[in-house]
């Protein structure tokens, strides 16, 4: 994607309301987090909990996000990436409405 194009965040995913309390004080709500950033958490969360060896048994996503890494920062930079593409490909999947 370029720099220009927007990304396609999905929408808040746990928006709070805004309130007003009892004695006519309005606490302001709050977008929380995007749904991009849920599902990328998500899907960080199942690459890291996989054992090497196991993950989509020959189609190893870990030896994917080694895959041109020489540092360990490289590699942590590179398996966010996948989270993030995995995140994006859902909110896309989402919105032409398939289940």
């Amino acid at each position: 994607m370029s720099d220009a194009t927007p990304i396609d965040d999905g929408g808040p995913a746990f928006p709070v309301p805004s309130v007003c309390n009892a004695n006519g004080d309005v606490q302001s709500g709050t977008d929380g987090m995007t749904l991009r950033q849920w599902y990328a958490g998500q899907a960080l969360n199942g690459i890291l909990s996989q054992s090497p060896g196991s993950l989509f048994g020959h189609r190893n996503l870990w030896m994917a996000c080694l895959k041109n890494t020489d540092t360990e920062d490289e590699w942590f930079s590179e398996t966010a990436r996948v989270a993030c593409k995995i995140a994006d490909a859902l909110i896309a999947e989402l919105k032409k409405g398939t289940q």
